[in-house]
């Protein structure tokens, strides 16, 4: 009996083990809670789509409808009604990205960051967006001003509502968002505009060219675009202004007598801040069929913006009506904006892509503060410039006291990098379209209303700033091109490449390119227009909009593509939007299938280059060699000559100059660049390209072994949708998405560009810019609409709407965006109903 007794009494466990034991079982708790508690905290924070709830201010009941992607179907009685509704609901799904939009547009990001963005606040604080936006709103009429006024109390009456359940990235920064004001949503909208609309990064880029190669070697690096390659509009259009400028592609550069180092700062900022810099790489794609090129009859229009990668992304699905029917317009929202920007309403589509004129100039401007302090020399007058203190709040440290100082051509763009006129620096104002109080919002809603090419025309009149290419189709059949935009006539012969002397007044702009006179097409009889970036008019074309526009690879590829199908189906329009094969690669491939090596790997990867169609697919072997070879063509071709500093600036600033350069050349293989100055003998294309994929087999081979079939493009390439808060560890585990292997590059259809220097430098590869949406619109019925956009309407980590639209974006799908009654019924998913 003892015995059995004891063979049931289990030994105690020692003392240690009992230790780690209920260790392990309190941090089990712990964690527990902590994840209880996070869910709770995010989970609380959802937006409300069913039921109802209270806007106070409203004239009638609201309907929002959300489908089964949470994009909201909003009908109100009134127009006043459905922008508070707009507001209130943008607020419920991207109110922490508004309150960072607002915050970078005005220089207050630091209030919570600290440090990391003081310099991105100087630099927005010198431009000055929100000035400007003060002043826009204060020169608009009440009507101008009503739409912004009611957006603000819709927003305002969700923060005032909603104030113990905010998104939790609030509650992570400690902090809660100020009431909503209007020139926070015209603030906002001058934000893309300053991105889309620089080139004052290249002006300094080229002094540096001058000013070591001097300024006709300079300017091989700087090439134009082929004359082959025509543009949009091959007429002069036969209205607008006398004016007459002769359009300067190739002037002499000058050294500019800057001091070195300016741009460095500048790229500390933009590293941080993707407004504060124009990238090389950015693009888009737009085009459309007229019904003799459809399958259907009827025209059909797509597009895709290629903007820099965001989480949430930057665009907001949204519908908006009025009871009545005489407004019903579809399509893509910033948060923060009243209004639709990109989309269709009852009779008439639109898409955009950006001009890419050059609305920026530095003047170099002269100071002589010993003898004339406060004053700049100007038309041989010292004249006072503008003094406006702004005080930047740190966290964490005292106050951030900036004095900008405002000239003529606008601010010192150098005071953001020194506040003392003693420093080294050569002062540059800033000349921008921006500085102007015209804005965008008052454009947009016009072109929500218009029903008719004479309507849309009359609309994009007030499109004054980040100039676009709009392509344009109704339902009568018509189809048409408008090119936007304030773009300055500058004196003849200043082309906008260098900064210019500010003290003499004879580089001060004439004037803007009259609206009429910039390029147009109605109903081509190509039947068809695309646009992409490039140049938007021909030889013929009057005036001077900027000495250079994107590469010509995009272009060429969907003209090709359209070239290809007597008709063109909605499929077919789509398969052109994920269509990722490089025009560049194509030309340089062809010419690296004619090497020969005596290493068998090395003459394996070559071989892979014949009858190449230059498809940079995700799965391609082929693709990761040529990307590595072309990365190492760069280094060999041009590094020897700049030095390290310089092919670092211009690779970052000019890296599709250098692309183009070299497909320019590619029949030339004795070009002087080509040949390495640092050896004896005289390297022509051929030795460089040799040494090219001979380098980048030795890489390919120790990242993945000798079997060219696992050396696939995608497992280098990968895109990850970073939240601003997920820089921070481990909050990237909570907040990004990805990573998620990619195809293509800067020269596909379906863009997919990375850091040259980052692969250079750090052997990344990651995705920086993105088609943000895509859309395909069939005119014989708006409800075959198909729209697609990386991430999804939500932005509170958590929500089953946060990312659900990535895998279609990942996978070349869309969905429908459904525009009838009958169709949203379809696809409903909740129903909230705001009150008065």
């Amino acid at each position: 009996m003892a015995a059995s007794i004891n063979r049931l009494v289990r030994p105690r466990r020692p003392v240690w083990l009992r230790i780690i034991i209920w260790l392990l079982v309190f941090i089990f708790i712990v964690l527990a809670f902590a994840t209880a508690l996070g869910a709770y905290f995010v989970m609380r924070a959802q937006p409300t789509t069913n039921g109802s709830a209270r806007l106070a201010g409203l004239g009638a009941n609201v309907s929002v409808v959300r489908d089964n992607f949470g994009i909201p179907h909003i009908t109100a009685s009134t127009e006043e009604d459905l922008w508070m509704a707009m507001g209130y609901v943008h607020a419920q799904d991207r109110l922490f990205q508004m309150e960072l939009f607002r915050r970078a547009a005005s220089g207050r990001l630091s209030e919570f960051a600290g440090t990391a963005t003081q310099l991105d606040d100087e630099i927005m604080r010198a431009v000055g967006l929100r000035r400007t936006a003060q002043l826009e709103y204060a020169s608009l009429s009440a009507d101008q001003r009503k739409p912004l006024d009611d957006y603000a109390k819709g927003v305002n009456a969700f923060i005032d509502t909603h104030k113990d359940v905010l998104p939790v990235e609030f509650l992570i920064l400690g902090f809660s968002p100020e009431p909503w004001t209007p020139v926070d949503t015209l603030a906002i909208g001058r934000q893309i505009p300053w991105s889309l609309s620089g080139n004052w990064n290249e002006e300094l880029m080229n002094c540096d060219l001058a000013a070591k190669l001097g300024p006709v070697k300079a300017r091989e690096l700087i090439p134009d675009a082929p004359a082959s390659v025509t543009g949009t509009v091959q007429i002069t259009p036969t209205t607008g202004s006398t004016i007459n400028q002769t359009n300067v592609s190739t002037p002499s550069l000058v050294a500019c007598g800057r001091a070195s180092g300016s741009l460095a700062t500048f790229d500390l900022a933009a590293a941080a801040n993707p407004f504060l810099r124009h990238d090389s790489w950015v693009g888009s794609n737009d085009w459309v069929i007229d019904g003799s090129k459809s399958a259907t009859g009827k025209p059909m229009l797509a597009n895709d913006p290629h903007l820099g990668l965001r989480n949430p992304n930057i665009w907001y699905e949204i519908h908006l009506s009025t009871s009545d029917g005489k407004f019903d317009v579809a399509g893509f929202s910033f948060a923060g904006v009243p209004g639709v920007v990109v989309g269709h309403n009852q009779n008439i589509a639109w898409g955009v892509t950006n001009v890419g004129p050059d609305v920026q100039d530095l003047f170099l401007e002269k100071l002589d503060p010993a003898n004339h302090p406060g004053q700049y020399l100007y038309k041989g007058q010292w004249q006072a410039y503008q003094v406006i203190t702004e005080t930047i709040k740190v966290k964490g440290e005292t106050d951030d006291v900036l004095p900008v100082r405002i000239t003529v051509h606008g601010p010192l763009i150098t005071d953001a990098m020194t506040d003392t006129e003693t420093s080294t620096l050569q002062p540059m104002a800033l000349d921008w379209v921006g500085n102007q109080k015209e804005g965008l919002i008052s454009a947009v809603l016009n072109l929500d209303h218009a029903q008719n090419w004479t309507d849309f025309r009359a609309a994009l009149k007030n499109w004054a700033q980040a100039g676009q290419n709009f392509v344009y189709a109704d339902q009568q059949g018509n189809i048409g091109y408008q090119a936007t935009g304030n773009v300055p006539i500058r004196p003849k012969g200043d082309d906008g490449l260098l900064p210019v002397d500010g003290s003499s007044g004879a580089h001060d702009w004439q004037g803007y390119v009259p609206f009429d006179a910039l390029p147009m097409l109605y109903n081509p009889p190509t039947h068809y227009v695309a646009t992409a970036n490039f140049r938007p008019y021909g030889s013929d074309y009057q005036y001077f909009l900027g000495a250079r526009f994107e590469t010509p690879w995009r272009i060429t590829r969907i003209r090709e593509m359209i070239a290809a199908k007597d008709k063109l189906t909605q499929a077919d329009m789509e398969a052109m939007q994920h269509d990722q094969h490089s025009v560049l690669a194509r030309a340089i491939g062809a010419k690296l299938a004619n090497l020969h090596s005596s290493d068998p790997l090395v003459q394996q990867a070559i071989d892979g280059f014949k009858n190449w169609d230059g498809s940079m697919a995700g799965n391609s072997s082929t693709a990761a060699i040529y990307e590595l070879t072309y990365l190492q063509m760069l280094q060999l071709t041009f590094k020897d000559d700049l030095g390290e500093k310089l092919f670092n600036e211009y690779i970052d600033n000019g890296g599709s100059y250098a692309g183009l350069w070299i497909y320019e050349n590619l029949d030339n293989p004795t070009a002087s660049w080509w040949d390495n100055v640092n050896t004896a003998q005289k390297e022509t294309r051929d030795d460089i390209m040799l040494q090219s994929i001979a380098n980048a087999v030795t890489d390919l081979k120790g990242r993945f072994g000798g079997s060219l079939s696992d050396w696939q493009w995608n497992k280098l390439h990968t895109i990850t949708f970073a939240h601003p808060l997920g820089s921070v560890k481990p909050l990237n585990l909570i907040f990004n998405q990805g990573p998620y292997p990619v195809g293509g590059d800067n020269s596909t259809v379906n863009v997919s560009p990375f850091s040259l220097r980052d692969a250079m430098q750090k052997n990344t590869y990651d995705q920086d810019w993105v088609p943000s949406y895509r859309a395909v619109y069939d005119l014989t019925d708006w409800n075959k609409t198909q729209i697609v956009m990386p991430m999804g309407e939500a932005s509170t980590t958590g929500t089953s709407h946060v990312n659900d639209q990535t895998p279609l974006w990942l996978s070349n799908g869309y969905l429908n965006f459904a525009y009838s009654q009958a169709a949203i019924d379809a696809v409903k998913d909740g129903t909230l109903t705001l009150t008065p």
